[in-house]
């Protein structure tokens, strides 16, 4: 048997992420980990980071410089530590903005023929972050592509289909959008237009071959600009074949282009333009994929990295530096695991540096049994860290298991029993971690690969989480078409976090999951229950104190009231209340009926919980308007202060002649003299009819 302390084993709910500040600006790093009682600590350049750096403040997981400087610049990471182990954080590397001067022009004069493609380049300067470029087109700045003038990635400007009036001076320029900074090249380049003529295509830009590692779901322009009348189609090759089958890369002009790069991606990509010219692209992404394997296994986790300098790599598991042994040893810059052992699973990272900048990737071991037939479904139960030990979890019932999926190993060591054929990929969850509603919540996704076989069916999971130290509901499941990819989670409960697993599944079986937490929105709280004094014959008085505002401050309060003796519904007696008062008068009520009230405050993310309902009140019936409470005052006769916390408070009261309903008791209201918010105000209750209290 195998037990799972994965309600134990830490994991990140939020990391840091980079930021860049101009000097002396704040900075502010978040991070956070679950189980709630997980330690947060952190590290400066590799090194624990304590009380001693001065101007850095450490307080609930968040991290706060108060003025950047070289001596506070680095790369952070967060550590989050539980009993049952460590993992450490991304990297966060923090720097000062900055942006260098223009040096100069290598090539001011820049030939085109007429209806061909120009190339303006710009040799931006150094700038943190990535500058912005700017061209002077025509005496105006061009900040975006516009018509036929393509501002691309690299910051060079290509002319389409060239004309006459193009000729003239061209000059770039840099922004920095943190520091502000506008550095213009000094020297600009001239365009010479020349009549068209039969040339031979050929490539202007890239001139030579690139090598380019780029991080897993980043977006990228693979740029191509080519000249040559006539002109000639530009095509682009990967290993051979069209690049733009499979629809992930299109054509954009003459350049390659995808919004979000994944694993599959690498390869060798071609800019081919007519028959002899060409440019190379060797594309790596970044990014180490998920294992799922079997004890005894061999497991070969791949990384690369490319940089000048080349960078160095290292490896962590569960946030601890690796050491090499028998089993664990380099290829090259991959890490191959022989004879896998339950003590293998974790969470590995791969860290390249090469001292100019810093990249990371991580991706999760999951071992398990190899004689075990549940092993997909025991994989699944640690993925949603839930207990197995808890009757409520229903992962199985909701989730069956599904034969093994085709893993990435190395070959020697195993059989790819489904060939080509593999169950889905993890959906991808589109639907942000929040909801501005307090009761229901979109959750929306788009598919991963499908694996070669269509999806049938999705299987989503849900339960709301405890805050404090646990799960505090069973899950909820629910099954939805494999066309469809939007379900709406209805019934929650406000200003709660909630947990989402869900898988694809197809004839192969089922992928691996993907995973969410969201928090609906932070209504107020029930006002407390009202009470009710006589205003007329035909009126009354609700009068109520609000309470915590779910951190949005209330905008506004509505009272609700039901008349009983039949089966009447609740019915709004005032709405748009103003959140300064509370207190308001409820008219044409019927004499001598009973009636309940109660009270709902409002926020920006909607209405609190209705309060508990007061008690019945019969509305007096008298035929003329008398004194708006059962006595005249009370007026405040004395007081006197008996101790640091105390004070001795005395008032004085006159029974009205013509009410004669017994006095109960007091309400005392009190706040501290330098809050002017009605909701500050505290109550305490005085029995009976003595006219002191303490």
């Amino acid at each position: 048997s195998v037990c799972f302390l994965s309600d134990l084993t830490p994991r990140f709910t939020s990391e840091p992420i980079s930021a860049i500040q101009k000097p002396g600006g704040p900075v502010v790093l978040h991070c956070s980990a679950e189980p709630p009682a997980a330690h947060i600590s952190w590290l400066l350049d590799g090194e624990p980071l304590g009380s001693g750096l001065p101007g850095v403040e450490i307080q609930h997981g968040s991290l706060s410089i108060a003025s950047l400087s070289p001596a506070t610049s680095g790369r952070y990471q967060c550590v989050a530590n539980s009993s049952a182990g460590a993992v450490l954080s991304r990297a966060a590397v923090v720097s000062m903005g900055s942006l260098a001067h223009f040096g100069p022009s290598l090539t001011p004069i820049v030939v085109a023929e007429e209806g061909g493609t120009a190339l303006i380049g710009c040799a931006a300067p150094q700038s943190n972050p990535r500058a912005q470029i700017r061209f002077r087109v025509r005496g105006k700045w061009l900040q975006q592509p516009a018509d036929k003038y393509l501002i691309l990635p690299s910051g060079n400007l290509q002319i389409l289909n060239v004309s006459m009036e193009d000729r003239g001076s061209y000059r770039c320029a840099a922004y920095n959008p943190v520091t502000h900074d506008l550095r213009i090249e000094p020297t600009g380049r001239k365009l010479v237009v020349t009549r068209s003529s039969t040339t031979q295509p050929r490539i202007l830009h890239p001139r030579q071959p690139q090598v380019l590692s780029v991080p897993q779901r980043s977006p990228l322009t693979l740029e191509c600009v080519a000249a040559g009348l006539p002109a000639a189609a530009v095509r682009w090759e990967r290993d051979g074949r069209d690049a733009l089958q499979g629809g992930r890369w299109a054509l954009q002009h003459s350049h390659l282009v995808t919004e979000g790069l994944q694993p599959e991606d690498s390869g060798n990509y071609s800019c081919v333009v007519g028959e002899k010219a060409y440019i190379n692209y060797s594309l790596t992404v970044l990014g180490l994929q998920d294992e799922t394997v079997a004890v005894g296994s061999t497991v070969l986790l791949q990384c690369t990295a490319h940089g000048i300098p080349p960078p160095a790599l290292s490896w962590l598991h569960n946030a601890a530096p690796l050491r090499l042994s028998p089993r664990h040893f380099l290829l090259g810059s991959s890490l191959q695991i022989r004879a896998v052992t339950m003590q293998d699973s974790g969470v590995y990272q791969c860290m390249a540096d090469n001292g100019v900048g810093f990249a990371q990737s991580a991706g999760r071991l999951r071992v398990r049994p190899e004689a075990d037939p549940k092993a997909e479904e025991m994989a699944l139960t640690e993925t949603a860290q839930s207990d197995e030990s808890r009757s409520d979890s229903g992962v199985g019932a909701a989730l069956p298991s599904s034969p093994p999926a085709k893993l990435r190993l190395d070959t020697a060591a195993t059989d790819k029993p489904w060939g080509s054929i593999s169950p889905p990929e993890a959906p991808i969850i589109l639907s942000p971690p929040q909801t501005l509603s307090p009761d229901v919540y979109t959750l929306l996704w788009r598919s991963g690969r499908d694996g070669g076989l269509p999806i049938n069916a999705y299987f989503v999971k849900y339960r709301k989480l405890d805050d404090g130290v646990g799960t505090a509901g069973g899950w909820h499941t629910v099954r939805v078409p494999g066309s469809e990819n939007e379900l709406r989670l209805s019934e929650l409960e406000p200003s709660s976090l909630y947990e989402v697993l869900m898988v694809a599944r197809s004839a192969a079986g089922e992928g691996q999951p993907a995973m969410l937490t969201f928090r609906t929105s932070k209504v107020p709280e029930a006002p407390d229950r009202p009470t009710i004094s006589t205003a007329s014959e035909s009126s009354v008085y609700v009068t109520w104190i609000p309470r915590a505002n779910g951190g949005s401050p209330i905008t506004a309060f509505k009272v609700e009231y039901r008349r009983l003796g039949r089966s009447s519904d609740w019915l709004v007696a005032a709405d748009s209340i103003s959140p300064s008062k509370l207190s308001v008068e409820v008219r044409s009520l019927e004499p001598g009926e009973l009636y309940k009230f109660r009270v709902i405050a409002v926020n920006n993310y909607g209405e609190s919980p209705r309060s508990a309902a007061s008690r019945p009140y019969q509305v007096a019936g008298f035929t003329q308007r008398f004194s708006s409470r059962p006595i005249a005052g009370p007026h405040i006769a004395y007081t006197e202060a008996i101790s640091d916390t105390q004070i001795m408070l005395k008032w004085t009261y006159i029974t009205s002649s013509n009410n004669n309903t017994p006095i109960q008791g007091f309400y005392i209201y009190y706040r501290p003299t330098d809050s002017d918010n009605d909701s500050d105000y505290k109550r305490d209750v005085v029995e009976g009819t003595a006219p002191s209290s303490t």
